[in-house]
């Protein structure tokens, strides 16, 4: 069964700031972090074509969250294809797999 989910962000930025925001450790940070002063976060990133970007985030005492994320394509600055695996704490016993597809488009030209 396939699913499609569109979300839209807007950002009070140019698309290359928000492309190299959304590829950046410290981008990658915001996106996964909690206030939490316990809390891992954990991201390795290869940025290019058939590279892997891994993330775990969590709490200690439980069980982390982890991403797995391959480029499928990158083009600079509007576009991210990733395929995703995920393993999550409240799901141990599947895997998640999906293909995400991030367009980054200046604001009224969707």
């Amino acid at each position: 069964m396939m699913y499609e989910l569109r979300y839209e962000r807007d950002f009070d930025a140019s698309d290359a700031d928000v492309f190299d925001a959304f590829t950046s450790v410290e981008g990658q940070r915001a996106m996964f972090w909690s206030d939490d002063p316990d809390w891992i976060f954990h991201s390795d990133i290869d940025f290019r074509v058939g590279g892997v970007w891994r993330v775990e985030s969590g709490l200690p005492q439980e069980e982390l969250y982890r991403f797995t994320h391959t480029f499928q394509a990158i083009e600079r600055p509007r576009l991210i294809r990733l395929t995703v695996t995920e393993v999550l704490p409240a799901v141990r016993h599947m895997t998640p797999k999906r293909k995400l597809h991030s367009t980054i488009t200046p604001a009224g030209r969707l």
